[in-house]
Order: structure tokens, then C-alpha cells, then sequence
């Protein structure tokens, strides 16, 4: 495994919340929320392998983007955008698929914001 990855997995890895301790000082609670090789959600067959730095909102919620792997995984889908609580994420965005609500239209790349 590269640095690289290594670094991407510790990032991604788990969601930090805070939560108050026997002195009533904050202690910080980490959630695991996606791993490299995790089932990538709502694309069946593929893994999440390479993961990018996460947004995590005041409710807890990560935001990811990830390369996949998997046998029908190639150059044209191979990126996908993630949105959701820990335990319960889904895929939010897919490489060249239609966007939720919007057939026939296709994306041709997603960039990171």
C-alpha cells in the first residue's frame, strides 16, 4: 500500500464527533465511516479503493469522492461522490451516469470543489 493511500484511508476513515467526559472537557469520538476495499454503496460489484479528503457538516453527514474498482469498472466510471451519516452512506454522484431525476443526460467528469 502506498503512502498515499495510507494517508487517504486514515482521512476518510472515520467521522469526529465530541462528546463530554468525566470532567466535563470534550473527548472526541471517531465513527469509522468508509475503508479501502469497503463495498463502494449503491454501485454493486465495485470497491471503494482510493479515497479523497472528506467535508464532514454539523450533523455529522461526510461528503467523499472515491476511485473504485471492480470488474465493470473502467476509464468512464470509475469516480463516485458519497453523501450520509456514518453507517449509512450513499452514493450521492456516478462517473458518466445520469443524474438523479435527469435521464438521458450523462456526465462526462466530477471534479472536486
Amino acid at each position: 500500500m502506498s503512502i498515499k493511500r495510507l494517508v487517504a484511508f486514515a482521512v476518510v476513515g472515520a467521522a469526529v464527533g465530541f462528546a463530554h467526559g468525566q470532567l466535563g472537557m470534550p473527548e472526541v469520538v471517531v465513527t469509522p465511516v468508509a475503508h479501502q476495499g469497503d463495498p463502494a454503496p449503491g454501485i454493486p460489484g465495485a470497491t471503494l479503493d482510493y479515497l479523497m479528503t472528506p467535508q464532514i457538516d454539523a450533523g455529522g453527514n461526510v461528503l467523499f469522492m472515491a476511485f473504485l474498482d471492480g470488474p465493470d469498472i473502467d476509464a468512464s466510471n470509475y469516480i463516485a461522490t458519497f453523501y450520509g451519516p456514518p453507517g449509512d452512506v450513499q452514493k450521492l454522484a456516478w462517473m458518466c451516469r445520469s443524474p438523479a431525476g435527469r435521464p438521458g443526460r450523462r456526465r462526462s467528469t466530477i471534479m472536486a470543489t
